[in-house]
């Protein structure tokens, strides 16, 4: 893929302002069950006998979320147990 720089700035006819009206930011959070299914649907895509998922303590580890990351730590949790429970049910 060939860019150039010209490729990632706007043009020169592009007004300036202080508005944050011209960017889209999208912050996906562990907070979200979607995005953290998406997380461990990764790991076990990228490598299905992945050690990190073989435990919830693992897995917090891996992700870095420490004891003070309650909520993310709570959804991770729940979004781990099916995706386990799930796994185990359609490889028996």
């Amino acid at each position: 893929m060939e860019c150039k720089i010209h490729d990632f700035i706007p043009p020169d006819a592009w007004g300036v302002s202080d508005s944050h009206s011209k960017v889209d930011k999208v912050v996906d959070t562990l907070k979200n069950p979607h995005f953290a299914k998406r997380v461990i649907s990764a790991i076990y895509n990228r490598n299905s006998d992945s050690e990190v998922l073989k435990s919830v303590e693992k897995l917090y580890a891996h992700l870095n979320l420490k004891s003070d990351k309650l909520e993310e730590r709570q959804v991770v949790k729940e979004v781990w147990e099916k995706f386990i429970k799930n796994y185990e049910s359609t490889n028996q």
